[in-house]
């Protein structure tokens, strides 16, 4: 079941978005933040500016991942969908 799961557009939401948040975690270990913001571009121009903002770059930081998580996990899964929309009419 497992398996099945994780080829579902949910389970590939969840990978996605746990992977991006992941690598974003070790970047932040390494002190790399400007990687940060560049692999999350989507999110840094529009809730991560506006959460630097107002709450300072950290807080823009944290937006941005959540944000940026999200994006990517939505963004594979549509993309596993229309996969196999295609394959399978």
């Amino acid at each position: 079941m497992m398996h099945r799961l994780s080829r579902s557009p949910r389970g590939i939401f969840m990978a996605v978005s746990m992977a991006n948040a992941a690598v974003c975690g070790v970047l932040l270990a390494l002190q790399l933040t400007q990687a940060i913001w560049l692999l999350n571009l989507p999110a840094t121009i529009t809730v991560g500016r506006l959460g630097a903002l107002l709450g300072g770059e950290l807080a823009g930081l944290v937006v941005t991942v959540l944000a940026g998580s999200a994006l990517w996990g939505w963004a594979f899964s549509r993309l596993a969908r229309t996969r196999r929309r295609l394959i399978n009419p």
